[in-house]
């Protein structure tokens, strides 16, 4: 509604209400935006409060951000050596002394069971949350275990442990110690 003079013929009452105008739009446009004003220095005074208040809100949304990141972090980790606790106990009672594991596993297939469950851990321990190798220490951007075919079988460079066996087994008999 627009105020005119022609509504007051009392001079004095027309700026009272024109100021009482304006600031009515002031508060529906503060209403409709939620926001106390426009620019910070519409503020006034409480601009100093208000950007302390922001910079608070700000530094406790990173303390969220990171806690939120952490405890990821620690979930992930938790599962991954829960997971490591299990294999090892699986493994074990797989292969015992009597030949016979659990579900009637025979001995003789023993090393498909270890080379799996190999395959296994470092799958875990290469997991990575985020581009991030949870297990790689200070050096997070790499795998930090080689691949279980690598261990075993070695490569063109590095020798692996069925290599290391056989030489352990040459090495043996040549100093005339009995594998049984």
């Amino acid at each position: 509604m627009k105020i005119t003079n022609s509504l007051f013929p009392i001079g004095g009452a027309y700026p009272y209400v024109k100021k009482l105008n304006d600031s009515l739009q002031q508060l529906q446009v503060q209403l409709a935006t939620q926001q106390k004003a426009q620019t910070l220095s519409d503020l006034g005074s409480s601009r100093v409060f208000d950007l302390t208040l922001r910079a608070r809100i700000s530094r406790l949304d990173a303390f969220k951000t990171n806690i939120d990141t952490t405890n990821l972090r620690l979930d992930f980790l938790d599962n991954s050596v829960t997971r490591l606790s299990e294999i090892q106990s699986e493994t074990r009672g797989a292969l015992n002394a009597s030949g016979v594991g659990e579900e009637g596993i025979a001995l003789a297939s023993a090393s498909e069971i270890a080379y799996n469950r190999l395959d296994e851990i470092t799958a875990i321990l290469n997991g990575d949350l985020n581009g991030r190798y949870m297990f790689a220490g200070n050096r997070n951007d790499a795998e930090p275990v080689v691949s279980a075919d690598l261990i075993i079988n070695g490569d063109g460079t590095r020798a692996g442990l069925k290599t290391l066996i056989e030489e352990r087994k040459r090495a043996d008999a040549v100093r005339g110690i009995a594998i049984g």
